[in-house]
């Protein structure tokens, strides 16, 4: 690799702080895997269906490794909590004696039934491995399709205009019906720079997700809100940009 990091020195994980952290890791010495699979069975059928890495409406999907030691996991139906199958998406559910009992002065717990912890992430199982696709409160859902933020925010990123790939999508109902809202951070500060970046951000993303409706914000460095730990976070940009 041109920075001299060797692709094995780095582990793709999933951790919860409700799980004391660790949940699932790969093994030790191997390189990340990537399972690419159909974005429009991903979104509508909620199936995982492998495709080649190149073909349209390919998705890459990073592999999180297994369950470590003492903790289970599930992929469940997020409506009632019924156990799915490989290659199947849900909501990824942990149990363990790492997991938490609840959390302090909650009058509803995050737990099914039969007490696995809901995560409120969205993933799969496919040959052993974990795979997250995001989060069941942030999917985009406008005019009855789904769409990723991840999927947008990606697309968005490519374009050099967006300053260090800082950018945010979300849904509005502003307009009475529902419109998706890309808010970038950019450098661009003249009219015209700035109409031409929205147009091939609207251009990228359209052509990665087949959106048609896309309203672009641009805003300046540092505007976009952020956790402590540098998250960029969705649902407060929604917040303060609309």
């Amino acid at each position: 690799m041109p920075a001299g990091f060797r692709p094995e020195a780095m582990l793709v994980v999933y951790g919860l702080a409700e799980a004391t952290l660790a949940v699932t890791f790969p093994e030790l010495g191997t390189r990340p895997v990537v399972d690419w699979v159909d974005r429009a069975a991903l979104t509508g059928d909620r199936r995982a269906r492998p495709v080649a890495a190149g073909a349209p409406g390919a998705r890459g999907v990073v592999a999180l490794g297994s369950p470590v030691k003492g903790l289970d996991v599930r992929i469940a139906d997020p409506d009632d909590c019924r156990p799915l199958g490989e290659r199947s998406l849900g909501e990824v559910q942990v149990r363990g004696r790492s997991v938490t009992t609840g959390y302090l002065g909650a009058t509803v717990q995050p737990f099914s039934a039969d007490g696995w912890l809901r995560t409120g992430d969205l993933g799969y199982f496919a040959g052993g491995q974990l795979y997250v696709t995001g989060r069941s409160k942030e999917m985009l859902i406008v005019r009855g399709g789904n769409f990723y933020p991840e999927d947008i925010e990606a697309a968005a990123r490519t374009d050099p205009g967006v300053h260090r790939r800082r950018c945010v999508a979300f849904v509005s109902d502003d307009d009475g019906d529902g419109i998706i809202v890309l808010v970038a951070e950019s450098l661009v500060d003249s009219g015209v720079e700035r109409d031409e970046l929205t147009g091939r951000l609207r251009e990228r993303v359209k052509a990665v997700t087949g959106l048609d409706r896309l309203r672009v914000v641009l805003v300046g460095p540092h505007a976009i809100p952020r956790t402590s730990s540098g998250k960029l976070q969705r649902i407060a940009s929604r917040t303060a940009f609309t």
